[in-house]
């Protein structure tokens, strides 16, 4: 139960944090995500008679994982417990992927299963945990399993000791189900066990490797004045891309070039030119996946999404028709993640393909660049740029596209 209470603890201080600061609006994506666990709850509710117990939203940036735990009055066999879960994680993934207006803000897509996170506990007639050997809580976990736990009694009645009775694969529980599905493969789960391999070895070397161009880059920041905002955060001034060439090379720009390189774009042309709708997958010579793009009536359409070849992201976009909506991000390859902060680039639109909300740059290793705030494409709220290492170097303040205040912190 500690571990529900902590994810609720951190969405409630990661909401508190976006809505709270003077300045910024509450992402929408916010309202979107709830909107999406809402249905799936209700529908729960009214189906089978759960009583939501808890819910999350992990969404730092973007969103990564929705979270619904629901207490069911009944006793459960391992057999049963996995039809009920699993339903209920397909239908939650279904209703999350129908959510047109949140599908721009997912971190993936389709989301992993893990990512529509649903947990289970069972209980008495009384409201206290199944303790006598049957199923009292089952979940999809992080690592793309479904856990099976038992409860014993312990010192009070409403509280129980959990422990483990059985263990399977997503793809296991599936086939015990009748149920055919391509074959899971978590990439989260991939890039976790690659960040948890790395050693302190690379850590120091990715700090040597920054400091050169961090230093570089503060000093180019300082030239930059009011007005020079778009240049600061390397923004286009097109809302639009027309073509999947144009909007992945956008995205790799100055930080992946060596890894999406001239030949690959070529292919990504090639691929083009065949047909006006299509979708793109292309892997790594270790087969782990490179890109995966769409595509329709000529222009990037849906999600746009490349990692590099140890599983880690390398960018991440959406685009409807060619015009950009929801989070774009673009992430540091292996070699410059020092610090936890590995986003390089992360851009907001609206429905529109405007620029809005917070758009951000990083230093190698995490350190803030620059900021602006936009609205519905216009310039309002706070922007900024960053020292490297002491701190704000120029602070603007916006009102609808006016510029009401300007500070050099120099």
């Amino acid at each position: 139960m500690l571990k529900i209470v902590s994810l609720v603890i951190f969405v409630c201080l990661l909401f508190f944090k976006n809505t709270q600061v003077q300045g910024r609006e509450s992402p929408e994506y916010f309202k979107y995500a709830y909107e999406a666990r809402n249905a799936f709850i209700k529908e729960m509710e009214k189906k089978h008679g759960w009583v939501c117990s808890s819910v999350g939203t992990s969404a730092p940036s973007d969103v990564e994982q929705l979270t619904a735990s629901f207490h069911i009055r009944k006793k459960a066999s391992i057999n049963e417990a996995r039809e009920l879960l699993i339903s209920a994680t397909e239908r939650f993934r279904e209703i999350i992927h129908s959510h047109e207006k949140l599908r721009p803000y997912l971190r993936y897509y389709p989301l992993d299963i893990h990512d529509a996170k649903v947990l289970l506990y069972f209980k008495d007639k009384r409201g206290y945990p199944q303790t006598d050997g049957s199923v009292a809580f089952s979940s999809n976990n992080w690592k793309g399993n479904i856990g099976y736990e038992a409860a014993k009694k312990g010192k009070e009645l409403e509280l129980a000791e959990y422990y483990k009775i059985h263990e399977e694969s997503y793809d296991e529980a599936l086939k015990i189900l009748g149920i055919e599905q391509p074959p899971h493969i978590s990439l989260v789960k991939k890039t976790t066990d690659f960040c948890y391999k790395s050693t302190k070895e690379d850590t120091n070397e990715a700090k040597r490797n920054i400091k050169l161009p961090g230093k570089q880059e503060e000093l180019a920041l300082a030239k930059y004045g009011p007005g020079d905002e778009l240049k600061i955060l390397e923004l286009s001034n097109s809302n639009f891309c027309n073509s999947v060439e144009e909007a992945i090379r956008e995205r790799v720009l100055g930080i992946a070039e060596k890894y999406f390189d001239e030949e690959f774009f070529a292919r990504i042309a090639a691929k083009e030119k065949e047909s006006s709708d299509g979708e793109y997958v292309e892997y790594w010579p270790s087969g782990e996946l490179k890109v995966k793009v769409q595509w329709k009536n000529g222009k990037p359409d849906g999600h746009i999404h490349g990692w590099y070849p140890n599983c880690l992201e390398a960018f991440k976009a959406y685009f409807k028709e060619g015009l950009k909506q929801g989070i774009h991000l673009s992430f540091l390859p292996a070699e410059w993640r020092a610090y936890s902060g590995f986003i390089m680039k992360r851009y907001s639109y609206n429905e529109k393909g405007q620029l809005h909300g917070e758009q951000e740059v990083n230093y190698p290793g995490g350190h803030l660049k620059a900021s602006i705030h936009y609205r519905n494409g216009v310039l309002h709220g706070e922007a900024g740029t960053w020292h490297f290492e002491k701190g704000s170097i120029r602070e603007w303040k916006y009102k609808n596209g006016k510029l009401i205040a300007s500070k050099n912190q120099l």
